[in-house]
Order: structure tokens, then C-alpha cells, then sequence
């Protein structure tokens, strides 16, 4: 049955109406259409229902439905005008307004009028993106924390950057033995408020390792700038 209950035939998934869901009808369906099948008993075909029905089902998995895909396409040029740096409100008017004549079949311009790209609507979704963005980060400093933390001993490496202002960066990277490799990962990326001086960059470093509970024994080597220190115990 379909959702509007008319029937539907098994076999060529024909759309039978209402009204002709009667012994006969079908019983004639059956004789002009499928001949070979007239002397197949019922769980033939009630097999032939079941696979169908199991096929659409998992057919139904793999595709979206237009609300689905619409959410996604809003999603997406939410993340696309924040990398941009754009205004919120260049969604709404691209999409709704410059763009929309372009989609000449009635089908195609009702999908995209159902992508939501208003101004709170991209506000909202911009902050949901940033939001799952920072529990990401949290995860992955929390899991180097710990591997740094049951790892016998790391290498330290220092490099100075600055943002589009000029304010500098300082990025620390580590070395650090797991899982039989030697692994390296960004261990900090912070502004530098004061000056740059090794005194300050060390403040800023300890403060962090003190933070997290790391241990300054382990880190057996420190290098900045192509130049290697040896951090005194």
C-alpha cells in the first residue's frame, strides 16, 4: 500500500487505485501482465513484498529527503560565509534574490526556496558550526594531554608567528613516542601580550604544562628557531 492507500503491484511496482484493489481486478492484473506467475502460490509474491520492503528501507538509509538536503546546503553556506568572513546577511541575498532565476523547472526552484538563509538563520547555524568546532578542539588537547602524560619523555619545538594585526603568535609543537611511532602534534597556539623575550615565553609555556599537570622532567629537549636548548632540570 502506498501512503495515499492505493496499492501497488509486487512484481512491476505498478500503482494500483483504490478502487480496483478487488479479486478481479487484480486476478486480471495478474493474468495480462505477469502470465508466467498465474500458478505461483501466495508466498511467492509475499516474498517479492518483503524484499521490496526491505529494499526500500535500506535504500531510504543512503538518500536524504529534500528537507534533509536543505538543512545541509544551509549548513554548508553558513560555514562558507564564515570562513569568508562575509556579512550574514549576503546569503539571503544571493540565494533568494540574484541566484533564484536561474532554477527555470517549478521543482528545482522550490528546493531552493526551502534552503533557509536568513540573517538569524545563518547566525544561528554559525554559531552551532563554532560550538562543535571547539568541543572538537577540546577533545583533541585533551587526548594529547594524556598521551603527554603517560609518555615517558617528549621534545619540545618553538616557532613565532604573527595574525593579520601583527600581534605575535607562539606555537609550540611536540615529539613524543606512542603507539610505536613518534607522533607530533600542536601542543599550544597562543598570543604573545607582552614581550617576546625567552623569560615570557617560558612563563607562558609553564604556566600552561602547570595547568594540565605535565611534567617538565620528561621533556628532554627544547628546540627554537633552529637553535637547541637544553632545558636545565
Amino acid at each position: 500500500m502506498t501512503e495515499n492507500s492505493d496499492g501497488q503491484c509486487v512484481i512491476c511496482n505498478k500503482i494500483i487505485s483504490n478502487s480496483s484493489l478487488v479479486p478481479a481486478k487484480l486476478k486480471r492484473h495478474l493474468y495480462t501482465n505477469h502470465p508466467e506467475l498465474k500458478d505461483k502460490s501466495v508466498s511467492f509474491f509475499e516474498r517479492h513484498k518483503e524484499v521490496r520492503r526491505t529494499g526500500a528501507a535500506a535504500i531510504q538509509k543512503f538518500v536524504k529527503t529534500d528537507n534533509e538536503n536543505a538543512t545541509e546546503a544551509s549548513f554548508l553556506l553558513s560555514y562558507k560565509i564564515a570562513r569568508a568572513g562575509k556579512p550574514h546577511t549576503i546569503a539571503e541575498d544571493l540565494i533568494n534574490y540574484r541566484n533564484f532565476h536561474l532554477c527555470t523547472w517549478r521543482r528545482s526552484r522550490k528546493k531552493v526556496s526551502a534552503v533557509q538563509c536568513s540573517n538569524n538563520v545563518i547566525s544561528d547555524r554559525i554559531h552551532k558550526i563554532s560550538d562543535r568546532i571547539h568541543k572538537i578542539s577540546d577533545h583533541i588537547q585533551d587526548e594529547l594531554i594524556s598521551r603527554l602524560k603517560i609518555s615517558e619523555m617528549f621534545a619540545m619545538q618553538l616557532d613565532e608567528s604573527t595574525d593579520f594585526v601583527g600581534l605575535s603568535i607562539l606555537l609550540v609543537f611536540v615529539r613524543y613516542p606512542f603507539g610505536g611511532s613518534i607522533e607530533e602534534d600542536l601542543f599550544l597556539c597562543t598570543p604573545l601580550e607582552t614581550n617576546t623575550t625567552g623569560e615570557e615565553i617560558f612563563k607562558v609555556i609553564d604556566s600552561y604544562m602547570t595547568k594540565h599537570h605535565i611534567d617538565w622532567n620528561k621533556c628532554i629537549t627544547c628546540v627554537v628557531m633552529e637553535r637547541q636548548l637544553w632545558l636545565a632540570k
